[in-house]
């Protein structure tokens, strides 16, 4: 991670896991508006490293 984020690896493990975080709390304050596997594709996509 530290080599994908290009920061120290405990503020590259912090930015990873709160982009997980965040984009689920968006999906349920949308009242999940995708579904699940959507939501799914769209974590995998924007995290993967």
């Amino acid at each position: 991670m530290e080599k994908a984020y290009r920061i120290p690896a405990k503020y590259a493990l912090e930015y990873y896991v709160n982009t997980i975080l965040r984009t689920i709390f968006t999906w349920i304050r949308n009242d999940y508006e995708e579904p699940p596997k959507m939501l799914a594709d769209i974590l995998y996509q924007s995290i993967n490293i």
